[in-house]
This record gives C-alpha cells, sequence and structure tokens, in this order.
C-alpha cells in the first residue's frame, strides 16, 4: 500500500503543522482518514500522526535520505 513515507522530525515540531509525508504505490487507494485510523489502532497515540498528506515523491540527496528541511519547507 505505502511506497515510501517521512514522519519522524517531522512531527516532533508540531503535529498540526507538520503532516506525515507518504508516497503510495502504484495503483493504491487509500484515504488520509483511513490511514490514520490504521495507524492509530497499532500505534501509540504520540506516535499517530494527526494528518496524511499524499505526495508523488519525497525529496532526496544522493545517497536516497530524505531531505526533511525540504519536505518541511514544502508542506508549511
Amino acid at each position: 500500500m505505502i511506497r515510501q513515507h517521512a514522519i519522524g522530525d517531522l512531527l516532533r515540531r508540531s503535529a498540526a503543522r507538520f503532516p506525515a509525508a507518504v508516497v503510495l504505490r502504484e495503483g493504491a487507494a487509500v484515504t488520509g482518514e483511513e490511514l490514520v485510523a490504521f495507524l492509530r489502532e497499532r500505534l501509540a497515540a504520540f506516535k499517530t500522526p494527526k494528518r496524511v498528506v499524499f505526495v508523488d515523491a519525497l525529496p532526496k540527496n544522493a545517497s536516497g535520505k530524505v531531505l526533511k528541511r525540504e519536505l518541511r519547507d514544502s508542506m508549511a
């Protein structure tokens, strides 16, 4: 269902301001509410993202690490 995601540092500052960024696999169909409900059943409340934003791709550097600052800036 999910190909890539980025949460960690994005949620540290403010869950309402920086939602979880998710890249879905091709052909997958899920809403943000469905994904949050699924995670709420399996994670502690403080680890569950409040919102989910679907993106086409996560920004990465040459070694494949997610560029969290660029991702945060694009969501702000």
